[in-house]
């Protein structure tokens, strides 16, 4: 089958390279190393924290000082443009320049200035960044990533590959940015592939970086447009000020703006700054890319300060981005048609994307890879512009009413503006076309327009069998699988024989490790339909675990009669046969695979192991590179795999240098072990610790080859004091075959470390007793803080010895002290709290992560002058979303106002107040517009002076200013409901409660309630919602 298939790419490629004879000018490709003023990342977090990013961690140190640093460039250039790519920092296209005018169609940052945005932490602005996995932005967004480059002498294109594993999905992804010689585009190849036998969530955005300034229009046909939770609102006129938000500068009111633009079919979308006649314009077919999104910072000070954070001298950007599904979906858009979803099990997607500018066309309506076209009637005639993105000699015809009232073949060349027009009379819809429809606009409002539904049905009941399967399905499909597992058993509750439930949690559960229970759930699912397909691979996969050999069989052959999982099943029979040494029925399987995904890597590998390893008879292949290794990197040059196995067969440093120098990427051992994991899954020990000859050392690779040792050779003496010598400093193990390897160590050895690492990885599979356990066995000898604070976290009774012996051991990580601060705040130990904090505050000075809880546990206290000093002199260098610094200012000065009132210093007290509205700079946040900032206690606090001080006329003001604030659901609606009793409409704030109360029956809403009653005083309910101490305080001025 490959044979033929290879004879039809070398017949192609011929004809390819007669055609590129002919050819001038092919386009180039070229490595250096470039300085960028650059803002560094520093200081990761060195203790395991379990949640949605395990077994990645954070980095928390950031600067606002820059220093030159040298960065590795890739730059693509053709005659029309050029493209930069920064293979260190995620592979982001860093920049994109039409070359004619020099002017950048994507933003161009300057400077490389890393700010605390991502997952991780660590991101900058600008160019076009990749997001495959969970959620944007990516692990590897500011990090090293694999790459190479490739020139193309057959078609004269050049092309940069970037990549890299995702650990979290443990999904390999691979972008391929190629430049042809003769365009005026550039493109960007996706191939993403599952290579577990898991679902996997499924999430990737391209997020695209372009200026904001210029009197910049989103071009974005649409009709709606959706939110992160699936709620849908009129595009483009706002539905509550009838403002254009499809202009930027239209957009200033209210806060961030996330606009994922729905409603329409098309497969293009831009931005034109219309000041300077120039835009940008991205397309890839609608069933490769339906979602189209735009993300604004916001035009208040809250959002501008973030240009100036994120560049030097470039201005404000916005993101246009393009995604799979149809927006980027949090949990609340669960309940609306805009779900999340899952990557089946040994699947592989890949789409194609084009980027360019667009020239002279005053705008666009339409746009492909033949350009992007305007379309416009003035004063009695219809206009058509074009900006070409390739040489063409085509007819361009105009249509109206369904009339051709003019034809004509236009010589069209690379981004040489094009303009005609006709005289028209009638208002009839205008249809124009290049070609075979290579550009074509409609000008009926009604062409496009989808009927797809945007809100599910009002009568469906969440809480009923069906809904809380959908929302387990959900955590499961955005990685939260604790929660996932708590959703579905709530299912199996109500149903214990709901059929896609127990599948579901059987694979949450062998995903955790926790195969017997997981057979448990598989053998009650094929109980009630013994031909499920999922519970026949699930059944297959956790039979395989537990070492039950022919009841895996059983459910994958009974797996295979499904076409969604026959592709999957065959590759896990493969897998089982080669390991059996059986390699005729190997390769027979992964063929089969390969019928049902010709891009399955994983059945690829399958065939080129196969190859090298079966027995060499007369006709076997000799020790060459297999094409089932061309193949791979045909489809992913950046497939380690491919190049270890050419080391094999060849054994030459120069193949082994192959192997190694193409894993570039920041957790470059990661790589290694992904790759020993697989041979070790296939049986080949040997392959699996050449692997790992040739890692970085560290401890969990040191492990390793002392397991392989032991099992090759017998004896692991030296190499187990090897790895029982290493540091574990970084080691955040996850991997199921790491689970084997550790416990083969715990009972070789009575060093911690293993039980350490396997205790990670119990804990990462929510095994917390089996975790427990081995993290108290590590004892309180071991001088690593990082054991202490993580055992903390899993351990709640002995939290403050592990954190006090963290803290000792490294009395210098302002973590341990952040921890220790928030034990004894948690536990209401405010005076334990403070002397931790001013401690640490004289240990690491201007650590404004230290000074926020400073000011926090004085505010705590109650002291709050002391708390506005700390607060005076401490700098916030902010993270998206951060606002603490400014919550604690306000709350400190209103607290004050609140005794000045008390004591009748009516004029001190709105001093103070008019302080406490105030955005200082230091504090890292900017000033929101006035409509959107609650000042309802503001308001009432004044009301209160005024009516002290005896102005009745100002204190009415303010109650009104009071009730006239959009009462959102938060505590402030006690607020709002006092004004209103101050204005003599008691029962009107008993029913503002009331109605929050029923609508949403939580405990703030309900000591709200029993505050205006005077049932209660003191908040009793846990942790205190934002605004609670405030709120509380005015208690005593209202009674």
């Amino acid at each position: 089958m490959f044979q033929i298939e290879m004879k039809t790419i070398l017949t192609t490629l011929a004809a390819c390279f007669l055609t590129a004879a002919l050819a001038q000018n092919p386009a180039t490709v070229k490595e250096y190393q470039k300085v960028f003023k650059t803002y560094p990342f520093s200081d990761p977090d060195p203790v395991a924290r379990m949640g949605n990013i395990y077994p990645y961690f954070r980095f928390d140190g950031y600067t606002d000082k820059g220093v030159d640093q040298s960065w590795k460039v890739v730059e693509l250039e053709n005659d029309y443009i050029s493209v930069i790519i920064l293979p260190e920092v995620g592979g982001k296209i860093w920049a994109a320049t039409d070359k004619a005018t020099g002017k950048p169609f994507l933003y161009y940052n300057h400077v490389v200035k890393f700010r605390d945005i991502a997952m991780r932490g660590p991101w900058t602005s600008g160019g076009i960044e990749a997001n495959y996995g969970i959620i944007g932005h990516t692990p590897n967004c500011a990090t090293p990533v694999d790459y190479t480059i490739r020139k193309d002498f057959l078609d004269g294109s050049v092309s940069c590959f970037i990549g890299t594993l995702d650990l979290l999905t443990q999904t390999y992804w691979t972008m391929e940015i190629k430049l042809e010689r003769d365009k005026g585009y550039f493109t960007t190849r996706s191939f993403w592939s599952n290579s577990t036998p898991l679902e996997q969530p499924y999430y990737t955005w391209m997020n695209v970086g372009i200026k904001a300034a210029g009197n910049l229009e989103f071009v974005y046909p649409g009709t709606r447009y959706l939110g992160h939770d699936g709620s849908n609102h009129p595009w483009p006129l706002h539905e509550s000020n009838g403002k254009n938000i499809s202009f930027y500068e239209q957009n200033n009111f209210g806060s961030y703006k996330s606009y994922h633009v729905f409603g329409k079919y098309t497969n293009f979308f831009g931005g034109f700054w219309h000041n300077e006649n120039f835009g940008m314009g991205r397309y890839s077919a609608h069933e490769d890319k339906a979602g189209k999104k735009i993300w604004i910072w916001g035009l208040s000070q809250q959002g501008m300060i973030w240009e100036n954070l994120l560049s030097d001298t470039d201005g404000q950007y916005v993101e246009v981005q393009s995604g799979r599904l149809f927006n980027q979906t949090d949990h609340t858009s669960s309940a609306t048609p805009f779900k999340h979803r899952g990557f089946l099990p040994y699947s592989t997607d890949t789409w194609t994307e084009y980027w360019y500018p667009v020239k002279g066309t005053q705008g666009f309506v339409t746009a492909s890879p033949a350009g992007a076209m305007n379309v416009r009637i003035r004063n009695g005639r219809l206009r058509v512009d074009i900006s070409p993105l390739e040489d063409r000699k085509d007819k361009l015809v105009i249509r109206q009413g369904g009339k051709v009232i003019a034809e004509k073949i236009v010589d069209l060349k690379v981004l040489k503006p094009f303009a005609d027009s006709v005289s028209t009379s009638s208002s009839d819809p205008v249809v124009v076309t290049l070609g075979d429809r290579l550009l074509e606009y409609n000008s009926d409002p009604s062409d496009g327009v989808l009927s797809r539904p945007v809100e599910s049905p009002r009568d469906f009941d969440w809480t009923s069998v069906q809904g809380l399967y959908l929302e387990g399905k959900e955590f499961i499909r955005e990685r939260q699988y604790v929660r996932a597992e708590e959703k579905l058993a709530e299912c199996l509750a109500k149903d214990a024989n709901y059929l896609p439930a127990l599948t579901d949690l059987a694979m949450v559960r062998y995903r955790n490790m926790d195969y017997p229970k997981a057979m448990s759930l598989l053998q009650r699912a094929l109980s009630i339909d013994t031909y499920d397909p999922s519970a026949n691979f699930y059944y297959g996969l956790t039979s395989l675990a537990l070492g039950k050999k022919t009841d895996a069989r059983d459910g994958f052959d009974l797996a295979a009669q499904d076409p969604r999982y026959r592709g999957a099943a065959y590759t896990e029979i493969s897998r089982m046969e080669l390991k059996d040494a059986r390699f005729d029925a190997a390769v027979d399987y992964a063929e089969r695979s390969l019928q049902e995904n010709q891009f399955n890597t994983e059945a690829m590998q399958l065939l080129a192991v196969a190859q090298r390893v079966r027995p060499r008879g007369a006709s076997a292949p000799g020790p060459a590179d297999s094409l089932w290794l061309s193949r791979i990197r045909f489809v992913n040059p950046l497939n380690h795999f491919s190049w270890f196995e050419s080391y094999l067969l060849k054994g030459t440093p120069a193949a082994q240098k192959n192997f190694t120098s193409g894993i570039k990427n920041e957790l470059a051992v990661e790589s290694y072990l992904e790759l020993a994991a697989w041979y070790y899954r296939l049986g080949l020990l040997k392959d699996a610790h050449k692997v790992l000859e040739l890692a970085p050392s560290n401890a969990e690779v040191l492990f390793w080859l002392a397991f392989l040792d032991q099992q090759l050779t017998g004896s692991s003496e030296k190499s187990l004091a090897k790895a029982v010598d290493a540091s574990v400093k970084g080691v955040f193990p996850f991997r199921p075959e790491s689970a084997e390897v550790f416990a083969w160590a715990t009972g070789v050895t009575s060093n911690w470390k293993p039980k350490y690492l396997l205790g990670l990885i119990y804990w990462s599979k929510n095994q917390q007793a089996k975790a427990r356990e081995l993290f108290e066995a590590c004892g309180n000898r071991p001088e690593f803080a990082p054991l202490y604070a993580a055992r903390a976290e899993l351990i709640k009774e002995s939290a403050l010895q592990d954190i006090q012996k963290a803290a000792e051991l490294d009395p210098l990580q302002w973590r341990y002290g952040k921890q220790l601060i928030q034990y004894y705040i948690a536990q209401k130990k405010y005076s334990d709290a403070l002397r931790v904090a001013q401690d640490y505050d004289k240990r690491i000075p201007n650590d404004f992560r230290i000074r926020l809880l400073l000011a926090k546990t004085y505010l705590l206290e109650e002291k709050y002058a002391p708390c506005n000093e700390v607060l005076s002199k401490t700098t916030v260098l902010p993270y998206e979303g951060s606002r603490e610094g400014h919550a604690l200012y306000r709350e400190a000065w209103l607290m004050q106002a609140i005794e000045k009132i008390n004591g009748k210093k009516y004029s001190e007290a709105l001093s103070m107040i008019a302080k406490a509205r105030l955005y200082p700079v230091n504090l890292g946040v900017g000033k929101p517009y006035d409509e959107d900032i609650d000042s309802r206690a503001e308001f009432f606090l004044e009301g209160l002076c005024y009516e002290g001080m005896k102005k009745a006329d100002k204190a009415a003001s303010s109650w009104q200013s009071v009730t006239g604030q959009k009462a959102n659901a938060d505590i402030n609606n006690l607020v709002t409901a006092w004004a209103l009793r101050k204005q003599g409409k008691g029962a009107e704030g008993e029913k503002l409660l009331s109605d929050w109360l029923s609508q949403s029956p939580g405990p703030t809403a309900k000591w709200c309630m029993e505050i205006y009653q005077g049932k209660a005083s003191a908040w009793d309910f846990g942790s205190e919602p934002d605004g609670t101490r405030v709120v509380e305080e005015m208690v005593i001025l209202v009674r």
